[in-house]
């Protein structure tokens, strides 16, 4: 394929992403239709087709990608003194992109892996780190999905603090 075609795929897909990423600030996911995304991006059901097989395929690929930014975004912040004030900051500061992505994604989850082993590696020395990061990364994308729910009704100060907490030594 040459080139110019590449860069038309390329250039088509965007305006998909976009379109249904515009959509989504109006709709829920399982109301936009494959109609909706070609008449706001003005393009024939075809070029949709060529790109995507239905919504579905459109609405997981977008989440890979907007997971990427996420993950993107926190691995400048490995070196932060505070990265839970920096998680939450990112996230009031970005609620567009949470609520999408949240949207988008079926299974409700940011995967945090590698930021999480830097965190679990400072705290636990490699003792357990597959079990610390796993039940740190499911609490943390429930308490993530919980706010934004309340339409980011608690600080990002206040969203560090409950975290802090709950990682108090507690006897059980």
């Amino acid at each position: 394929m040459n080139t110019i075609n590449n860069k038309r795929k390329r250039d088509s897909i965007e305006k998909i992403e976009n379109s249904m990423l515009k959509l989504l600030q109006e709709k829920n996911l399982k109301d936009i239709t494959v109609t909706d995304i070609c008449t706001l991006t003005k393009i024939n059901r075809s070029t949709f087709y060529s790109s995507f097989t239905d919504i579905t395929e459109l609405a997981s690929s977008l989440s890979e990608k907007l997971e990427e930014q996420i993950i993107e975004s926190y691995s400048k912040e490995k070196n932060n003194k505070n990265p839970l004030s920096s998680l939450f900051s990112h996230i009031y500061n970005n609620q567009k992109l949470y609520k999408t992505f949240f949207e988008l994604n079926t299974e409700k989850r940011i995967n945090f892996k590698k930021w999480n082993i830097i965190l679990s590696q400072k705290f636990y020395d490699d003792f357990f780190n597959d079990y610390h990061i796993e039940f740190f990364e499911s609490g943390i994308n429930g308490i993530i999905l919980k706010w934004i729910n309340s339409e980011f009704a608690l600080t990002p100060t206040e969203m560090t603090e409950i975290i802090k907490n709950e990682y108090k030594s507690k006897e059980l």
